[in-house]
Order: C-alpha cells, then sequence, then structure tokens
C-alpha cells in the first residue's frame, strides 16, 4: 500500500497539494489558523537558518572526502569548473535581471498595494552559531583534509554527518516542508498576492525561461564548437531527459537518460560517469539565471533598494559556492541562498517567504534548464579534459 501511494506522498506532490488547498479553501480558514500557519513557517525558517552552516559543512565534508588520490587532480579541477561555471551563470543572471530596473511593470505586485498584511504570532531572532560563510570553508578544509586523518576520526566524521543530514532533512524538514511553504503561501493568499500570481507573474517567468534558454542554447553551441550539425543533435538527444527533469521536478530522475544521451558525443563515454551525477546537485545553471531575476524582482516589489556592482559581484561568488550545499528538496535551490538573500540584499522575513513561494511553483522551469545545460557542460568539460589528457601523453 505504501509503494502504491509512494508518488502521491512524494514532497513535490505535497508541496503543490498545500499550495492548491490553500488557494481554493484559503477564505474559508480562520484569521487564526492562517496566522498558526504562518508562525509555523517562521520557526521552522528560523531551525533552517541555524543549521545551515552545519548543513553545508556537512554536505561538502562528505562530498569532497569521498576523493580518491588517484583521480585528486581530475577532482579539483572539475570542483573549479563547478565553482566557476555557476558564478558565470549568476553574473549572466544578475546582468540580465537588469532589464526589470528599466521594466518594472513586469515585477510582481507592489509591496503598497498590500491593504491587510498577515503577521506570525511571534518571531524568533536567534542568530546562527557561525556564519553560512565560515562553514563553507571548513566544509572545503575539512573535505579536502579527510584523506590525512585517522581511520577512525574519519568514520566517525562520516557517520557524525550523515546522521546530522539524515535527521535534519529526512526526520524534520522534509516532513515539514508542506507546512513550511504552507504558511507562507497562506500569508501571499490573506494579501492577496495569490489571487492573480500565475497572470502577475507569467511576463517575469516567461523572461526569465527565454534568458535559461538564450544561455544553454550558447552551452550547447560551445560544448559543439559551433557546428550547426553537432548542436542540433544533441539538442535532439538531450530532449528526453529534458522533458523528464521538467515532468519529475527531479534532476537525479533524468540522470540515467543525460548519462545515455551525452555518452553519444564523448570521446572518451566513460567520463559522464564522473561529470554528471554531482553536477545534478551541485551545477545549477538554470537556477544562476532565475534567482537573480526573483531577487531583483522581489527586491523592486517591496522597494526595496539594489546593491552596487561590487556586492552583486561578492554575492554571485557567495552563491556559486553555496550551490554545493544544496539539499535535494523542493525549493533546495532557494533555501541555501537564504544567508545572499538577508544580508547582502535585506530581505525581510515576508520577502524571504514570497521568493520560497515563488521558486517552487515555477520550478519546473529551473529544473529541466539544470538538465539541458549540465548535458552541455558535460560535453564541453570533458572533451576538453581528454583532449588535454591526451597532449600530455
Amino acid at each position: 500500500m505504501r509503494k502504491i501511494f509512494a508518488p502521491i506522498l512524494s514532497p513535490p506532490i505535497q508541496v503543490t497539494l498545500i499550495i492548491a488547498l490553500i488557494f481554493l479553501f484559503g477564505n474559508m480558514l480562520p484569521h487564526t489558523v492562517l496566522q498558526g500557519l504562518l508562525t509555523a513557517s517562521s520557526l521552522i525558517l528560523t531551525v533552517l537558518k541555524l543549521c545551515l552552516p552545519w548543513l553545508v559543512m556537512s554536505f561538502l565534508f562528505l562530498s569532497l572526502s569521498r576523493m580518491q588520490s588517484g583521480v585528486i587532480g581530475f577532482v579539483v579541477t572539475l570542483i573549479l569548473f563547478f565553482i566557476a561555471s555557476n558564478f558565470i551563470a549568476n553574473l549572466y543572471g544578475f546582468g540580465a535581471a537588469q532589464i526589470l530596473t528599466t521594466y518594472p511593470e513586469l515585477c510582481p505586485t507592489r509591496a503598497e498595494d498590500i491593504k491587510k498584511a498577515l503577521v506570525p504570532f511571534f518571531k524568533s531572532d536567534l542568530k546562527p552559531l557561525i556564519p553560512t560563510q565560515i562553514g563553507l570553508a571548513l566544509g572545503f578544509l575539512l573535505g579536502f583534509m579527510a584523506r590525512f586523518m585517522p581511520e577512525r576520526i574519519f568514520t566517525l566524521s562520516e557517520i557524525s554527518a550523515r546522521r546530522f543530514i539524515d535527521i535534519f532533512i529526512n526526520k524534520f524538514f522534509v516532513p515539514l516542508l508542506p507546512l513550511f511553504v504552507g504558511g507562507f503561501v497562506a500569508q501571499l493568499h490573506y494579501e492577496g498576492l495569490l489571487d492573480n500570481i500565475f497572470q502577475d507573474y507569467a511576463p517575469l517567468v516567461g523572461l526569465i525561461f527565454g534568458f535559461q534558454i538564450l544561455y544553454c542554447f550558447f552551452i550547447l553551441l560551445l560544448a559543439t564548437k559551433f557546428n550547426f550539425g553537432a548542436f542540433k543533435k544533441l539538442v535532439k538527444d538531450m530532449i528526453p531527459p529534458y522533458i523528464t527533469g521538467m515532468m519529475t521536478l527531479s534532476g537525479s530522475a533524468a540522470l540515467p537518460q543525460s548519462l545515455k544521451a551525452v555518452k553519444k558525443h564523448l570521446k572518451d563515454p566513460s567520463m559522464a560517469d564522473a561529470f554528471l551525477p554531482p553536477a545534478t546537485n551541485v551545477h545549477l545553471l538554470g537556477d544562476g539565471t532565475s534567482v537573480p531575476f526573483l531577487i531583483f524582482a522581489t527586491a523592486i516589489a517591496f522597494n526595496q533598494g539594489l546593491p552596487d556592482t561590487g556586492t552583486l559581484i561578492t554575492s554571485a561568488l557567495f552563491m556559486a559556492f553555496l550551490r554545493f550545499g544544496i539539499v535535494s528538496i523542493p525549493g533546495g535551490g532557494i533555501y541555501v541562498m537564504i544567508p545572499v538573500l538577508t544580508n547582502s540584499f535585506g530581505f525581510t522575513q515576508e520577502m524571504t517567504g514570497l521568493i520560497t513561494a515563488i521558486y517552487i511553483l515555477f520550478d519546473i522551469f529551473n529544473t529541466a534548464n539544470n538538465v539541458l545545460a549540465n548535458g552541455a557542460s558535460a560535453v564541453f568539460f570533458c572533451n576538453t579534459w581528454t583532449a588535454f589528457k591526451s597532449k600530455r601523453g
């Protein structure tokens, strides 16, 4: 029976259902119930902020500690490629999002149009023990130093990191995910922002999708050395994983098809097995375009001033590193960016809740374009690495 209902009870379906239920029946819920939902969301967000530095550190430690000494050069190069590629995609996103400052009508409802506000019963101002930047640095340091640890200490550290991730993600956050999203959606509904959300966001989502496809096509052309025939074949081969990613909201679900498609275009097909599995979780170029757009749109909607160019560049770099700590759950790509939203862009809890809900609602396009961009990036990186190794002997 559990297997039959497993797809229905999956986190993406649960989140979709809670959004639909609040959209349809939110007006029937008492004000205190809506406040209770928002309070729960606020508390879960506080716990997420408190645990995020340790989650990022644990994910990085587990990822990097699996490196084998014989392939250290390849792994370091791959990590640097992921960081640089994410950084460039973020810069592209922030650059393209400047169009919203010229055409603010593409942004959603203005904050001053809100006639009533839903506030939680209380808020928590607890701060993380360490900032996320420190967790990020510690994760990289411990991951690279893992090979020099005594076996007993390494085993204990690995077990502790896995247990912490399992308890927080699988026992706490995922079961409460519908409640977490539901509170912020209830706030949007109460304040009238949810009524025409698809109509209000259609121009913005269309614009984001256009810039995502434009960037994906550039990487596809780069991967095929601007050979139109090879470009056309690679696009055709990537259609099945693209559709799978879109329908399942999961890059992991599309991974088998992506591997099959990419291997047709590699000089050394086995290289795909080394590139795509880690890329699925940390190399998110679709997000690199969409998140900056959503940041700009939300800031403009709430009359929040945008930071200077230097801050945008440092934020783009920080976001590139934070992608190594992304959790594979609906909205994971935006949760891990909370330190950037609050510290660099001055987002309030209400703004964070809005951008989270919008990100999840339209994550179908992010996932699909992440899959497409990873396929193209795999062809580019793997063939370049194979050619480099051949020249060296």
